[in-house]
């Protein structure tokens, strides 16, 4: 039922071959009905992602509702995107196209790819708004232009520009985000127990994080700047002496953040090069 002061879309199939029509009859109509509510009330964790340019108009939205169990796929708690004449922004599902996805609840690093088309200015940002947010969960920008993955959060935007003679700046592909869920389960807890990171201060950049009971397992390493930004990401086997020996020596000087990463396990850890 439509109530007074709704609205809504109608989408068609990719099938459709004549000018569809939409009728209203009179009997259609129901002047005495009650109104009731239509909103889900279920404590969802909501993450919109919205587009500005430097005028402060918001010119797009993308919009993720996550819940334990839901499908990844394409379902009908999903909504296709209906183009703008100016920017496009939405979730990549596959060949899909999304406004409004639900998936389940993000796992360590899940990246989903976003599409955006139709830049009209040089100067943009993105905004994140959230609702029943897990603090837990850390939301990245990922930049495949730039190389970069960037913190959002609904205090912290991320602002970005495009080249008209840089066809990689603007490319529809150039940005996802990484839902990165940190939180540790009850056998993750003791992970990192007994692990040290040294020299720090580095004065070259070249460290070594000492780890226990890893001889010989592989490991990810993981370096991000203090805007969030991942700067280096390499995979080592540990040393028999259980040794992971870094060298970020093309870094500048300052204040970083460093993860060791095994299957789910993390370790993190500040390092300040000098």
């Amino acid at each position: 039922m439509i109530q007074p002061g709704q609205s809504f879309f109608v989408q068609n199939s990719a099938t459709v071959t004549t000018a569809p029509g939409l009728v209203f009859t009179e009997t259609a109509k129901n002047t005495s009905g009650m109104i009731t509510s239509v909103f889900n009330t279920d404590q969802i964790a909501i993450a919109n992602l919205e587009l500005y340019n430097p005028s402060d108009v918001r010119l797009d939205i993308v919009k993720f509702r996550f819940e334990a169990g839901a499908n990844n796929g394409i379902d009908d708690f999903d909504a296709g995107k209906l183009s703008n004449p100016t920017e496009n922004l939405a979730s990549v599902n596959g060949n899909t196209l999304l406004s409004i996805e639900r998936r389940d609840m993000p796992q360590a690093d899940e990246i989903v790819p976003l599409s955006i088309t139709q830049f009209q200015t040089a100067q943009y940002e993105f905004r994140l708004d959230t609702a029943n947010w897990d603090d837990a969960i850390n939301v990245y920008v990922v930049d495949n232009y730039l190389n970069t993955q960037t913190l959002i959060t609904p205090n912290q935007a991320y602002s970005f520009s495009v080249d008209t003679s840089i066809p990689e700046s603007m490319s529809e592909t150039r940005f996802g985000l990484n839902f990165d869920n940190t939180t540790l389960s009850v056998n993750d807890s003791n992970f990192g127990a007994g692990f040290s990171l040294y020299p720090n201060p580095s004065q070259d950049g070249v460290f070594s994080i000492k780890t226990r009971n890893l001889n010989g397992d592989k490991v990810d390493v993981k370096l991000h700047n203090i805007l969030g930004q991942q700067v280096l990401s390499r995979t080592f086997n540990v040393e028999a002496n259980g040794e992971v020996k870094v060298n970020a020596s093309e870094l500048s000087s300052g204040v970083y953040m460093v993860e060791l990463n095994q299957a789910d396990q993390r370790y993190k850890s500040k390092l300040i090069i000098k």
